[in-house]
Protein backbone atom coordinates (compact mmCIF):
# COMPACT_ATOMS: atom_id res chain seq x y z
CA UNK A 1 0.00 0.00 0.00
CA UNK A 2 1.47 3.35 -1.03
CA UNK A 3 1.20 6.65 0.83
CA UNK A 4 -1.93 7.81 -0.98
CA UNK A 5 -3.73 4.53 -0.50
CA UNK A 6 -2.89 4.67 3.21
CA UNK A 7 -4.20 8.20 3.69
CA UNK A 8 -7.32 7.48 1.62
CA UNK A 9 -8.22 4.77 4.13
CA UNK A 10 -9.28 7.51 6.58
CA UNK A 11 -13.02 7.61 7.10
CA UNK A 12 -14.38 11.11 7.56
CA UNK A 13 -17.89 10.27 8.70
CA UNK A 14 -19.27 10.93 12.14
CA UNK A 15 -19.07 8.26 14.81
CA UNK A 16 -21.46 8.34 17.76
CA UNK A 17 -20.68 6.22 20.81
CA UNK A 18 -23.19 4.38 22.99
CA UNK A 19 -25.00 6.74 25.34
CA UNK A 20 -23.95 6.17 28.93
CA UNK A 21 -26.76 5.67 31.41
CA UNK A 22 -27.58 8.46 33.85
CA UNK A 23 -26.51 6.45 36.88
CA UNK A 24 -22.95 6.18 35.51
CA UNK A 25 -22.82 9.97 35.86
CA UNK A 26 -23.89 12.97 33.84
CA UNK A 27 -22.21 14.22 30.71
CA UNK A 28 -19.18 16.40 31.26
CA UNK A 29 -19.67 20.04 30.53
CA UNK A 30 -17.56 21.90 28.05
CA UNK A 31 -15.71 25.14 28.57
CA UNK A 32 -14.43 27.75 26.19
CA UNK A 33 -10.78 28.30 25.56
CA UNK A 34 -11.30 31.39 23.45
CA UNK A 35 -9.48 33.42 26.06
CA UNK A 36 -6.36 31.47 25.17
CA UNK A 37 -6.29 32.80 21.63
CA UNK A 38 -4.23 35.82 22.58
CA UNK A 39 -1.15 36.13 20.43
CA UNK A 40 2.09 36.44 22.28
CA UNK A 41 4.67 38.76 20.77
CA UNK A 42 8.35 38.16 21.34
CA UNK A 43 11.28 40.39 20.47
CA UNK A 44 12.90 39.64 17.14
CA UNK A 45 16.34 38.15 17.62
CA UNK A 46 19.23 37.56 15.28
CA UNK A 47 19.09 34.45 13.14
CA UNK A 48 20.53 31.38 14.80
CA UNK A 49 21.98 28.32 13.15
CA UNK A 50 22.69 24.76 14.15
CA UNK A 51 25.45 22.52 12.87
CA UNK A 52 25.65 18.75 12.81
CA UNK A 53 28.74 16.71 13.55
CA UNK A 54 28.88 14.71 10.33
CA UNK A 55 31.88 12.76 11.56
CA UNK A 56 29.63 11.15 14.17
CA UNK A 57 27.29 9.71 11.55
CA UNK A 58 26.81 5.95 11.70
CA UNK A 59 25.95 3.91 8.62
CA UNK A 60 23.92 0.70 8.69
CA UNK A 61 23.94 -2.00 6.06
CA UNK A 62 20.62 -2.66 4.35
CA UNK A 63 19.68 -6.29 4.72
CA UNK A 64 15.94 -5.95 4.11
CA UNK A 65 15.72 -5.46 0.34
CA UNK A 66 17.94 -4.99 -2.74
CA UNK A 67 19.62 -1.61 -3.15
CA UNK A 68 17.80 -0.93 -6.43
CA UNK A 69 14.47 -1.14 -4.57
CA UNK A 70 15.46 1.41 -1.93
CA UNK A 71 13.89 4.50 -3.60
CA UNK A 72 10.43 2.88 -3.55
CA UNK A 73 10.59 2.63 0.26
CA UNK A 74 11.11 6.35 0.85
CA UNK A 75 8.46 9.06 0.93
CA UNK A 76 9.14 12.03 -1.32
CA UNK A 77 8.15 15.68 -0.93
CA UNK A 78 4.93 15.10 -2.86
CA UNK A 79 3.93 12.30 -0.48
CA UNK A 80 4.53 14.51 2.57
CA UNK A 81 2.48 17.34 1.05
CA UNK A 82 -0.31 14.87 0.32
CA UNK A 83 -0.26 13.72 3.95
CA UNK A 84 -0.57 17.32 5.18
CA UNK A 85 -3.38 18.20 2.78
CA UNK A 86 -5.30 15.00 3.51
CA UNK A 87 -4.96 15.44 7.27
CA UNK A 88 -6.29 18.99 7.02
CA UNK A 89 -9.19 17.79 4.87
CA UNK A 90 -9.97 15.01 7.36
CA UNK A 91 -9.88 17.46 10.28
CA UNK A 92 -12.26 19.90 8.57
CA UNK A 93 -14.66 17.06 7.72
CA UNK A 94 -14.71 15.95 11.37
CA UNK A 95 -15.34 19.51 12.56
CA UNK A 96 -18.19 20.01 10.07
CA UNK A 97 -19.98 16.84 11.14
CA UNK A 98 -19.26 16.73 14.87
CA UNK A 99 -19.13 20.38 15.83
CA UNK A 100 -16.29 22.88 15.95
CA UNK A 101 -15.91 25.09 19.01
CA UNK A 102 -18.49 23.09 21.00
CA UNK A 103 -18.32 19.42 19.92
CA UNK A 104 -21.20 17.02 20.42
CA UNK A 105 -20.31 15.10 23.64
CA UNK A 106 -21.28 11.75 22.10
CA UNK A 107 -18.86 11.94 19.18
CA UNK A 108 -15.15 11.41 18.65
CA UNK A 109 -14.55 15.17 19.01
CA UNK A 110 -16.66 15.37 22.16
CA UNK A 111 -14.88 12.48 23.87
CA UNK A 112 -11.46 13.91 22.92
CA UNK A 113 -12.51 17.30 24.28
CA UNK A 114 -13.80 15.89 27.58
CA UNK A 115 -10.63 13.84 28.00
CA UNK A 116 -8.46 16.90 27.40
CA UNK A 117 -10.51 18.97 29.86
CA UNK A 118 -10.02 16.33 32.55
CA UNK A 119 -6.27 16.31 31.91
CA UNK A 120 -6.17 20.12 32.01
CA UNK A 121 -7.89 20.22 35.40
CA UNK A 122 -4.97 18.53 37.19
CA UNK A 123 -2.37 20.83 38.75
CA UNK A 124 0.24 18.19 39.53
CA UNK A 125 1.75 15.08 37.93
CA UNK A 126 -0.05 11.82 38.65
CA UNK A 127 0.55 8.22 37.63
CA UNK A 128 -3.08 7.14 37.98
CA UNK A 129 -6.01 7.97 35.72
CA UNK A 130 -7.53 11.44 35.99
CA UNK A 131 -10.70 10.38 34.14
CA UNK A 132 -14.02 9.55 35.70
CA UNK A 133 -15.39 6.04 35.27
CA UNK A 134 -17.79 7.33 32.63
CA UNK A 135 -15.05 9.11 30.69
CA UNK A 136 -12.83 6.01 30.75
CA UNK A 137 -15.67 3.87 29.41
CA UNK A 138 -16.40 6.36 26.62
CA UNK A 139 -12.74 6.67 25.63
CA UNK A 140 -12.18 2.92 25.41
CA UNK A 141 -15.46 2.44 23.58
CA UNK A 142 -14.38 5.08 21.09
CA UNK A 143 -11.21 3.21 20.13
CA UNK A 144 -13.10 -0.03 19.62
CA UNK A 145 -14.36 1.50 16.39
CA UNK A 146 -11.99 1.17 13.42
CA UNK A 147 -12.92 4.62 12.11
CA UNK A 148 -11.66 6.27 15.28
CA UNK A 149 -8.47 4.22 15.29
CA UNK A 150 -7.82 5.70 11.84
CA UNK A 151 -8.08 9.18 13.39
CA UNK A 152 -5.20 8.69 15.82
CA UNK A 153 -2.96 11.75 15.57
CA UNK A 154 -5.69 14.06 14.27
CA UNK A 155 -6.80 15.25 17.73
CA UNK A 156 -4.95 18.58 17.58
CA UNK A 157 -6.31 19.49 14.16
CA UNK A 158 -9.79 18.02 14.37
CA UNK A 159 -10.94 19.19 17.81
CA UNK A 160 -10.97 22.99 17.87
CA UNK A 161 -10.86 23.55 21.66
CA UNK A 162 -7.89 21.18 21.94
CA UNK A 163 -6.19 22.86 19.00
CA UNK A 164 -6.67 26.34 20.50
CA UNK A 165 -5.31 25.25 23.87
CA UNK A 166 -2.26 23.52 22.41
CA UNK A 167 -1.45 26.52 20.20
CA UNK A 168 -1.63 28.84 23.20
CA UNK A 169 0.56 26.56 25.30
CA UNK A 170 3.23 26.23 22.62
CA UNK A 171 3.49 30.03 22.53
CA UNK A 172 3.55 30.11 26.30
CA UNK A 173 6.46 27.66 26.38
CA UNK A 174 8.42 29.85 23.98
CA UNK A 175 7.71 32.88 26.17
CA UNK A 176 8.79 31.06 29.33
CA UNK A 177 12.04 29.86 27.77
CA UNK A 178 12.88 33.25 26.33
CA UNK A 179 12.05 35.21 29.50
CA UNK A 180 13.87 32.73 31.75
CA UNK A 181 17.03 32.95 29.69
CA UNK A 182 16.98 36.74 29.88
CA UNK A 183 15.86 37.01 33.52
CA UNK A 184 19.33 36.75 35.02
CA UNK A 185 22.90 35.87 34.19
CA UNK A 186 23.01 32.12 34.40
CA UNK A 187 26.47 30.89 35.36
CA UNK A 188 25.38 27.29 35.79
CA UNK A 189 23.76 25.71 32.75
CA UNK A 190 22.41 22.78 34.81
CA UNK A 191 20.64 25.14 37.20
CA UNK A 192 19.04 27.03 34.33
CA UNK A 193 17.97 23.72 32.77
CA UNK A 194 16.30 22.63 36.00
CA UNK A 195 14.45 25.94 36.31
CA UNK A 196 13.29 25.75 32.69
CA UNK A 197 12.15 22.16 33.12
CA UNK A 198 10.17 23.01 36.24
CA UNK A 199 8.47 26.02 34.66
CA UNK A 200 7.66 24.25 31.40
CA UNK A 201 6.32 21.08 33.01
CA UNK A 202 3.35 22.97 34.39
CA UNK A 203 2.39 24.19 30.92
CA UNK A 204 2.90 20.86 29.16
CA UNK A 205 1.27 18.71 31.86
CA UNK A 206 -2.16 18.58 30.22
CA UNK A 207 -0.71 17.49 26.88
CA UNK A 208 1.41 14.79 28.54
CA UNK A 209 -1.54 13.42 30.49
CA UNK A 210 -3.75 13.59 27.39
CA UNK A 211 -1.25 11.63 25.29
CA UNK A 212 -0.81 9.04 28.06
CA UNK A 213 -4.53 8.45 28.53
CA UNK A 214 -5.10 8.05 24.79
CA UNK A 215 -2.24 5.56 24.53
CA UNK A 216 -3.49 3.58 27.54
CA UNK A 217 -7.03 3.42 26.12
CA UNK A 218 -5.72 2.23 22.74
CA UNK A 219 -3.56 -0.40 24.45
CA UNK A 220 -6.45 -1.64 26.60
CA UNK A 221 -8.66 -2.03 23.54
CA UNK A 222 -5.97 -3.99 21.70
CA UNK A 223 -6.12 -6.66 24.43
CA UNK A 224 -9.93 -6.94 24.42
Amino acid sequence: MNAREMINSFLFGSYEIRKISDDECSLSSTISVESQHKALSLPITAERRIRFNLSANVSHDNTLYPEEDSPSHWLNAEDYQYFKTSNSTAARAIQNVEGGDDPNPLTYSGVMHNTYLACSSIGFDVETSVLSTKDEIELKQLFRHDRCMDRIGLERKAVKPVSASKTFKRRELVRIIYSTQLAENWNDFDTMSDVLRSRCEGVSRASRLFARHLAQAQLAVSYD
